[in-house]
């Protein structure tokens, strides 16, 4: 399998020069993307798409918000933007259905590295990422146009690179030679199909299979080096709710200590002030003074007088 990825520029009203290379303007690119009654011929069963950067009211919010911005548009003569000049960057992804159907997670890996590599490429600029699965192929849609470089040519790398048909294909080729590096080559696909680069199906298969081991590998790597960091961060959350409950531990220790301090200084103020009122009243040896023996009178003495009865 290899690489398949592409991007065009797009106005509000599709070009009449004859040297166009499309007869469509951003409405309808949209209305595909969302699968529009009237714009969808070519799907048999359209189903809704997956949006997973934006939504669709963010994605039908676009043209208006490109107008606003070809109405605030002046040229350095004055002159308003033209209504078939390119305002809106729209491209595609694609994956084989083969492929995604007998290894999902690698589709998937696929699909988190291109909306990563377009997220790095284009910034705050790309305004929404959707996905179709209802086609020969699952693929992605990605969108992208800028509020200060209104001219959606400067966003396109062959437009960008030259004006020239030369500078053109080779800011193209950057392109693709840059995504083929950061995302297809680690999905076990090639840069160009066969027929271009001119091997037999025999050669074609073998380069296949070597890209899809070495994929493979890369993938089991990175799968152990997630596990890892997965079980080392599960014992740095351990190790930090160790020191959580001992810090805790610690304080409520401390807490309990000024506690029993403070008693312990109420008691003293307590006792210094009995001791206070004690003396106050001439009491304060009342504690000291010994208790006198019983006496028990004889039984011939009177106890009244003192004189024997």
């Amino acid at each position: 399998m290899f690489q398949f990825i592409r991007a065009e520029v797009y106005a509000r009203r599709a070009s009449t020069n004859e040297k166009s290379k499309s007869i469509y303007n951003i409405s309808d690119i949209l209305g595909e993307a969302l699968r529009d009654e009237n714009h969808i011929p070519h799907v048999d069963n359209p189903k809704e798409p997956r949006y997973i950067i934006g939504s669709e009211v963010d994605i039908r919010a676009i043209p208006i918000k490109l107008a606003e911005n070809a109405e605030r548009f002046k040229d350095p003569v004055g002159r308003k933007m033209r209504a078939d000049a390119a305002l809106l960057l729209a491209g595609v992804a694609s994956f084989p259905r083969e492929s995604a159907n007998n290894d999902p997670e690698l589709y998937k890996k696929w699909e988190d590295l291109t909306v990563d590599y377009l997220k790095n490429k284009y910034g705050a600029n790309l305004r929404a990422v959707l996905m179709h699965d209802d086609e020969e192929h699952p693929h992605l849609h990605f969108y992208v146009y800028s509020d200060i470089e209104v001219n959606a040519k400067m966003l396109h790398d062959g437009y960008k690179n030259g004006s020239n048909p030369a500078k053109y294909k080779a800011g193209c080729k950057a392109f693709q030679d840059d995504y083929f590096e950061k995302v297809a080559s680690h999905c076990g696909m090639a840069r160009t199909g066969p027929k271009r680069r001119r091997l037999t199906r025999a050669e074609w298969h073998s380069e296949q299979a070597q890209s899809m081991q070495i994929a493979l590998a890369e993938s089991a790597v990175l799968d152990a080096a997630s596990q890892k960091e997965k079980q080392a961060h599960s014992l740095l959350k351990t190790n930090e709710q160790h020191a959580a409950l001992l810090a805790k531990e610690k304080r409520a220790a401390r807490e309990a200590m000024q506690q029993a301090l403070a008693l312990q200084a109420e008691a003293r103020d307590k006792i210094a002030q009995s001791e206070a009122i004690l003396r106050q009243f001439g009491l304060s040896d009342v504690q000291d003074a010994q208790p006198q023996p019983n006496v028990v009178p004889d039984a011939s003495t009177d106890v009244l007088g003192g004189f024997a009865l």
